[in-house]
Protein backbone atom coordinates (compact mmCIF):
# COMPACT_ATOMS: atom_id res chain seq x y z
CA UNK A 1 0.00 0.00 0.00
CA UNK A 2 1.43 3.35 -1.04
CA UNK A 3 2.64 5.45 2.06
CA UNK A 4 1.58 8.76 2.62
CA UNK A 5 3.70 11.69 4.38
CA UNK A 6 3.85 15.24 5.31
CA UNK A 7 6.94 17.40 4.20
CA UNK A 8 7.10 20.78 6.04
CA UNK A 9 5.87 23.94 4.35
CA UNK A 10 3.81 22.01 1.53
CA UNK A 11 1.04 19.90 0.55
CA UNK A 12 1.41 16.01 1.72
CA UNK A 13 2.05 13.73 -1.28
CA UNK A 14 1.44 9.87 -1.47
CA UNK A 15 4.31 8.45 -2.73
CA UNK A 16 3.75 6.02 -6.12
CA UNK A 17 5.10 4.44 -8.65
CA UNK A 18 5.56 6.08 -12.24
CA UNK A 19 1.84 5.84 -13.96
CA UNK A 20 -0.15 5.92 -11.35
CA UNK A 21 -3.75 7.28 -10.99
CA UNK A 22 -4.04 10.94 -10.40
CA UNK A 23 -6.74 11.70 -7.91
CA UNK A 24 -8.15 14.88 -5.85
CA UNK A 25 -7.85 16.58 -2.59
CA UNK A 26 -11.50 15.07 -2.28
CA UNK A 27 -10.07 11.13 -1.83
CA UNK A 28 -10.48 11.32 1.94
CA UNK A 29 -14.26 11.23 1.30
CA UNK A 30 -14.16 10.86 -2.61
CA UNK A 31 -15.62 7.05 -3.80
CA UNK A 32 -12.45 6.79 -5.88
CA UNK A 33 -10.36 6.18 -2.89
CA UNK A 34 -12.55 3.03 -1.67
CA UNK A 35 -11.01 1.49 -5.29
CA UNK A 36 -7.98 3.16 -5.12
CA UNK A 37 -5.33 0.15 -6.03
CA UNK A 38 -1.71 0.30 -4.47
CA UNK A 39 -0.34 1.87 -7.58
CA UNK A 40 -2.31 5.06 -7.50
CA UNK A 41 -1.46 8.69 -6.64
CA UNK A 42 -3.41 10.75 -4.21
CA UNK A 43 -2.94 14.07 -3.14
CA UNK A 44 -4.13 15.32 0.35
CA UNK A 45 -4.06 18.74 2.19
CA UNK A 46 -1.39 17.94 5.48
CA UNK A 47 -4.24 19.94 7.64
CA UNK A 48 -6.30 16.47 6.70
CA UNK A 49 -4.02 14.48 9.14
CA UNK A 50 -5.71 16.32 11.98
CA UNK A 51 -9.29 15.80 10.57
CA UNK A 52 -11.02 13.13 13.02
CA UNK A 53 -13.08 12.02 10.03
CA UNK A 54 -9.46 10.42 8.36
CA UNK A 55 -10.62 8.23 11.90
CA UNK A 56 -13.95 6.64 11.36
CA UNK A 57 -15.12 4.10 9.86
CA UNK A 58 -18.89 3.94 7.98
CA UNK A 59 -20.75 1.42 6.78
CA UNK A 60 -21.47 -0.09 3.88
CA UNK A 61 -24.74 -0.57 2.03
CA UNK A 62 -25.14 -3.38 -0.49
CA UNK A 63 -27.51 -5.18 -2.74
CA UNK A 64 -27.12 -9.08 -2.82
CA UNK A 65 -26.68 -10.22 -6.69
CA UNK A 66 -25.45 -13.85 -7.96
CA UNK A 67 -21.92 -13.50 -6.98
CA UNK A 68 -20.05 -10.71 -5.24
CA UNK A 69 -18.46 -11.37 -1.47
CA UNK A 70 -22.57 -10.46 -0.46
CA UNK A 71 -23.69 -13.48 -2.52
CA UNK A 72 -21.43 -15.63 -0.38
CA UNK A 73 -22.50 -14.64 2.32
CA UNK A 74 -26.24 -13.74 1.91
CA UNK A 75 -27.24 -16.30 -1.03
CA UNK A 76 -30.87 -16.49 0.66
CA UNK A 77 -31.62 -13.07 0.05
CA UNK A 78 -30.82 -12.20 -3.40
CA UNK A 79 -32.32 -9.22 -4.46
CA UNK A 80 -32.38 -7.63 -0.27
CA UNK A 81 -30.23 -4.40 0.82
CA UNK A 82 -27.46 -5.21 3.85
CA UNK A 83 -26.37 -3.16 6.03
CA UNK A 84 -22.57 -3.44 7.26
CA UNK A 85 -22.01 -6.70 5.70
CA UNK A 86 -24.63 -7.85 8.63
CA UNK A 87 -28.30 -6.65 9.12
CA UNK A 88 -31.09 -7.71 5.97
CA UNK A 89 -32.82 -4.57 5.70
CA UNK A 90 -34.96 -6.04 2.76
CA UNK A 91 -35.62 -5.45 -1.11
CA UNK A 92 -37.23 -1.61 -0.37
CA UNK A 93 -35.51 0.77 2.40
CA UNK A 94 -36.04 4.20 3.30
CA UNK A 95 -32.93 6.33 2.27
CA UNK A 96 -31.77 10.29 2.76
CA UNK A 97 -29.31 11.57 0.57
CA UNK A 98 -26.68 13.30 2.26
CA UNK A 99 -23.35 14.04 -0.40
CA UNK A 100 -22.83 12.69 -4.04
CA UNK A 101 -19.86 12.18 -5.34
CA UNK A 102 -18.79 10.74 -9.04
CA UNK A 103 -16.05 9.54 -10.20
CA UNK A 104 -14.83 7.03 -13.32
CA UNK A 105 -14.13 3.21 -12.90
CA UNK A 106 -12.13 1.16 -15.17
CA UNK A 107 -14.49 -1.60 -16.81
CA UNK A 108 -12.19 -3.05 -19.67
CA UNK A 109 -8.08 -3.22 -20.29
CA UNK A 110 -6.79 -4.79 -23.33
CA UNK A 111 -9.91 -5.19 -24.93
CA UNK A 112 -11.03 -7.67 -21.77
CA UNK A 113 -14.00 -6.47 -19.52
CA UNK A 114 -13.21 -6.69 -16.63
CA UNK A 115 -14.91 -8.78 -13.85
CA UNK A 116 -15.99 -8.17 -10.28
CA UNK A 117 -13.13 -8.75 -8.29
CA UNK A 118 -10.43 -7.72 -11.03
CA UNK A 119 -8.75 -4.84 -9.16
CA UNK A 120 -9.40 -1.88 -11.41
CA UNK A 121 -8.23 1.87 -11.87
CA UNK A 122 -10.31 4.80 -10.75
CA UNK A 123 -9.97 8.70 -11.90
CA UNK A 124 -11.80 11.59 -10.63
CA UNK A 125 -12.40 13.33 -13.86
CA UNK A 126 -13.40 11.89 -17.47
CA UNK A 127 -10.23 14.81 -18.20
CA UNK A 128 -7.75 12.55 -16.62
CA UNK A 129 -9.43 8.86 -17.88
CA UNK A 130 -8.74 10.68 -21.43
CA UNK A 131 -5.15 11.08 -20.93
CA UNK A 132 -4.12 7.97 -19.17
CA UNK A 133 -5.83 6.51 -22.56
CA UNK A 134 -9.15 5.37 -21.83
CA UNK A 135 -12.62 6.10 -23.98
CA UNK A 136 -15.42 6.72 -21.58
CA UNK A 137 -18.28 6.54 -24.57
CA UNK A 138 -20.66 3.09 -23.67
CA UNK A 139 -20.76 2.28 -26.73
CA UNK A 140 -17.01 2.35 -27.33
CA UNK A 141 -15.06 -0.45 -28.59
CA UNK A 142 -12.05 0.74 -27.38
CA UNK A 143 -9.50 -2.13 -25.82
CA UNK A 144 -9.36 0.24 -22.77
CA UNK A 145 -12.51 1.57 -21.34
CA UNK A 146 -14.05 3.71 -18.12
CA UNK A 147 -17.65 3.90 -17.18
CA UNK A 148 -19.34 6.80 -14.94
CA UNK A 149 -19.80 5.91 -11.04
CA UNK A 150 -20.83 7.09 -7.97
CA UNK A 151 -20.50 6.83 -4.43
CA UNK A 152 -23.11 8.24 -2.36
CA UNK A 153 -23.21 9.38 1.10
CA UNK A 154 -26.92 8.18 2.56
CA UNK A 155 -29.13 7.86 5.59
CA UNK A 156 -30.74 4.31 5.57
CA UNK A 157 -33.62 3.21 7.88
CA UNK A 158 -33.26 0.53 9.83
CA UNK A 159 -34.32 -1.44 13.18
CA UNK A 160 -34.02 1.59 15.94
CA UNK A 161 -33.38 -1.53 18.46
CA UNK A 162 -30.32 -3.07 16.45
CA UNK A 163 -27.57 -3.82 19.35
CA UNK A 164 -25.41 -1.53 17.57
CA UNK A 165 -26.91 1.71 18.03
CA UNK A 166 -26.01 2.37 14.68
CA UNK A 167 -29.24 3.70 13.84
CA UNK A 168 -29.92 7.10 15.63
CA UNK A 169 -31.22 9.54 13.58
CA UNK A 170 -34.82 9.86 14.46
CA UNK A 171 -36.33 11.82 11.69
CA UNK A 172 -39.72 11.32 9.53
CA UNK A 173 -41.07 8.66 10.83
CA UNK A 174 -37.90 6.86 10.61
CA UNK A 175 -34.34 5.58 12.68
CA UNK A 176 -31.60 6.36 10.11
CA UNK A 177 -28.11 5.65 9.82
CA UNK A 178 -25.00 6.69 7.63
CA UNK A 179 -23.57 4.68 5.04
CA UNK A 180 -21.97 4.54 1.81
CA UNK A 181 -23.42 3.41 -1.45
CA UNK A 182 -21.82 2.69 -5.01
CA UNK A 183 -23.35 3.01 -7.77
CA UNK A 184 -22.81 1.97 -11.38
CA UNK A 185 -24.10 1.35 -15.04
CA UNK A 186 -27.95 1.13 -13.91
CA UNK A 187 -27.40 2.28 -10.51
CA UNK A 188 -25.25 4.94 -11.88
CA UNK A 189 -27.97 6.18 -14.13
CA UNK A 190 -31.40 5.58 -12.20
CA UNK A 191 -30.01 6.17 -8.93
CA UNK A 192 -27.01 8.76 -8.63
CA UNK A 193 -28.70 10.76 -11.51
CA UNK A 194 -32.03 11.15 -9.88
CA UNK A 195 -31.05 12.40 -6.70
CA UNK A 196 -28.30 15.17 -8.50
CA UNK A 197 -31.25 16.33 -9.88
CA UNK A 198 -33.30 16.46 -6.89
CA UNK A 199 -30.05 18.15 -5.32
CA UNK A 200 -29.40 20.76 -8.15
CA UNK A 201 -33.42 21.49 -8.33
CA UNK A 202 -32.94 21.83 -4.37
CA UNK A 203 -30.14 24.36 -4.36
CA UNK A 204 -32.55 26.52 -6.98
CA UNK A 205 -35.05 26.83 -4.39
CA UNK A 206 -32.75 27.80 -1.73
CA UNK A 207 -33.25 24.05 0.07
CA UNK A 208 -30.89 21.24 -0.01
CA UNK A 209 -31.02 17.53 -0.79
CA UNK A 210 -31.57 15.86 2.62
CA UNK A 211 -34.85 17.39 2.85
CA UNK A 212 -36.50 14.70 0.65
CA UNK A 213 -37.41 11.55 1.80
CA UNK A 214 -36.76 8.64 -0.99
CA UNK A 215 -37.18 4.69 -1.18
CA UNK A 216 -34.55 2.99 -2.59
CA UNK A 217 -35.74 -0.61 -4.26
CA UNK A 218 -34.63 -3.09 -6.50
CA UNK A 219 -35.08 -4.02 -9.99
CA UNK A 220 -34.44 -7.36 -11.67
CA UNK A 221 -32.89 -6.65 -15.26
CA UNK A 222 -31.52 -9.57 -17.83
CA UNK A 223 -28.99 -10.27 -20.65
CA UNK A 224 -30.23 -9.47 -23.73
CA UNK A 225 -26.98 -11.74 -24.93
CA UNK A 226 -27.62 -15.02 -22.38
CA UNK A 227 -29.60 -15.78 -19.80
CA UNK A 228 -27.71 -14.01 -17.07
CA UNK A 229 -30.39 -12.26 -14.53
CA UNK A 230 -29.17 -9.68 -11.96
CA UNK A 231 -31.05 -7.04 -9.29
CA UNK A 232 -30.03 -3.35 -9.56
CA UNK A 233 -30.94 -0.23 -7.60
CA UNK A 234 -34.03 1.97 -8.11
CA UNK A 235 -34.97 5.27 -6.24
CA UNK A 236 -38.12 7.20 -6.21
CA UNK A 237 -39.00 10.07 -3.81
CA UNK A 238 -41.17 9.01 -0.66
CA UNK A 239 -41.94 12.46 1.16
CA UNK A 240 -40.42 15.71 2.16
CA UNK A 241 -39.00 16.15 5.72
CA UNK A 242 -40.37 19.06 8.06
CA UNK A 243 -39.02 22.03 8.71
CA UNK A 244 -38.43 21.07 12.30
CA UNK A 245 -36.50 17.24 10.98
CA UNK A 246 -34.23 19.31 8.17
CA UNK A 247 -32.79 21.26 11.25
CA UNK A 248 -32.05 18.21 13.51
CA UNK A 249 -30.23 16.62 10.37
CA UNK A 250 -28.52 19.95 9.28
CA UNK A 251 -27.12 19.85 13.40
CA UNK A 252 -25.43 16.34 13.25
CA UNK A 253 -24.80 16.13 9.50
CA UNK A 254 -21.23 17.62 10.20
CA UNK A 255 -20.23 14.59 12.76
CA UNK A 256 -20.29 12.58 9.98
CA UNK A 257 -20.17 13.91 6.09
CA UNK A 258 -16.26 14.10 6.22
CA UNK A 259 -16.28 10.06 6.89
CA UNK A 260 -14.19 8.24 3.89
CA UNK A 261 -16.45 6.32 1.90
CA UNK A 262 -15.87 2.71 1.04
CA UNK A 263 -15.47 0.30 -1.87
CA UNK A 264 -17.85 -1.36 -3.99
CA UNK A 265 -20.01 -4.62 -2.16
Amino acid sequence: MAKSSIIPGVTSVTSSPAGGTETTTLDRINPAAGYTPSNSLIVQDAINYDDPGRDQIIPRLGLVNGTGNLAKKFRSDYGKFVYSERLVLGEKVAVIGVKLSKFYIECRRGGIDLKFEDEKRTFATANAAHHAGYAIDFDSKHTDKVEEAATLLLLVSGPKDDPSGDFFIDVGGHSFAPVAFTVRRGGYRSVYRHLFSNENRAKLRGGKLWETVWTLFREEEESKKNDNVWVEPRIEVAARLSAEDVAKLEAILPTFTTMPTAKES
